[in-house]
C-alpha cells in the first residue's frame, strides 16, 4: 500500500508542471497610444517686432508740386522699427491623418501696443507738405513729427506637422494675417516746429486695419493627455498702403492746401510661448 500512495503522489507531482504549460497565458497590457486629432484652445505671451518703411510720394500746394527747398537736404523716405509684448490666444483643429502626421487649421489674435516717432519732419522723410518753405512756413522743426503705431494682429492658418515622436510635434503654418496700425503727421507751432497758427490741422492721424500674408513655424510638446506646450516664430508681411493729408494755411486772406501723398509698407516678426487645452 505505501508503494502505491508513493506512485500516486508522484504522478500528480509530476502533472502539475504538465497542467500548468496548458494553461493560457495573458499578453502584457500595452499603454494607449494617445491621438492628436482634435479641438483645442490656448494663450500666448512673446513678442512683436514690426519694420515699416515710409516713402513720401508728393507735395502740392493748390494743385501745383512742391520740389525740394533750396539748400534743404531732401530725403523722401524713411524706416520705423518697434517691439512690443504680445499678449493674446489661439484656437483650432488637428487631424492626425498617420501615426507621423498632423493636419491643421487655425486662427489667433493678439494685442501688442507699441508707438515709433521721428522728430524733424511730419511725413517719412525729410521733406514735409506741411513744412514746404513757403511764406509763413520753414523747411522742417525739431518739433515735428512722423509716428508709426502698431496694435492688435490676427491671424488665419493651415498647420502641417510632423511627429517626431508620439509626444513631440514639429510643423509648418501659413496663411493669412491682419494688422491694426495708424501713423500721424504732426506740425508743431514755431519756434520749436515749422508751422504758425494759420494752419489746421496741425496733426492727422490714418489709420489702418491691413490684409497680408504670414509664414512661420514651431514646435509642440504634449505634456499630458490634454495640455500641449508650444514655442513658435512667424514673418508677415502686410504690403503698401497709400495716404493723403490735407492740411490747409490760410494766410493773408488766402488757403492754401497741401496734398501730402505718402505710403507705408509694414512687415511684422513674431515669437510666441503659448499653452493649450485640447477638448476629448
Amino acid at each position: 500500500m505505501k508503494r502505491i500512495g508513493l506512485g500516486i503522489a508522484l504522478l500528480a507531482a509530476l502533472s502539475v508542471p504538465a497542467l500548468a504549460a496548458d494553461l493560457p497565458v495573458k499578453a502584457p497590457v500595452a499603454a494607449p497610444v494617445l491621438s492628436w486629432t482634435g479641438f483645442y484652445v490656448g494663450a500666448s505671451v512673446g513678442g512683436r517686432w514690426s519694420d515699416t518703411t515710409g516713402d513720401e510720394i508728393s507735395v502740392l500746394v493748390n494743385g501745383v508740386q512742391m520740389p525740394c527747398p533750396t539748400g534743404v537736404p531732401c530725403t523722401l523716405s524713411d524706416t520705423y522699427h518697434g517691439s512690443a509684448v504680445r499678449l493674446g490666444g489661439y484656437l483650432g483643429y488637428n487631424w492626425q491623418v498617420s501615426p507621423n502626421w498632423l493636419v491643421g487649421i487655425e486662427g489667433d489674435a493678439a494685442w501688442a501696443d507699441q508707438t515709433t516717432t521721428h522728430l524733424g519732419g511730419g511725413l517719412p522723410g525729410a521733406i514735409n507738405g506741411f513744412l514746404v518753405a513757403f511764406p509763413g512756413n520753414l523747411p522742417n522743426g525739431p518739433a515735428d513729427s512722423f509716428a508709426i503705431r502698431t496694435r492688435w494682429d490676427a491671424s488665419a492658418r493651415v498647420r502641417l506637422g510632423y511627429l517626431v515622436t508620439p509626444t513631440t510635434l514639429l510643423y509648418l503654418t501659413g496663411g493669412a494675417a491682419w494688422l491694426n496700425f495708424n501713423s500721424t503727421s504732426t506740425c508743431a507751432l514755431a519756434p520749436a516746429g515749422s508751422c504758425t497758427p494759420t494752419v489746421s490741422p496741425l496733426s492727422i492721424t490714418n489709420e489702418t486695419t491691413k490684409l497680408g500674408w504670414t509664414l512661420g513655424g514651431g514646435g509642440e510638446v504634449r505634456l499630458s493627455s490634454n495640455w500641449f506646450l508650444r514655442g513658435e516664430y512667424r514673418y508677415a508681411d502686410f504690403g503698401t498702403s497709400s495716404y493723403v493729408n490735407m492740411p490747409v494755411n490760410n494766410l493773408f486772406g488766402a488757403a492754401f492746401v497741401y496734398q501730402d501723398t505718402y505710403s507705408l509698407h509694414l512687415r511684422t516678426n513674431t515669437g510666441l510661448i503659448g499653452i493649450a487645452y485640447k477638448f476629448n
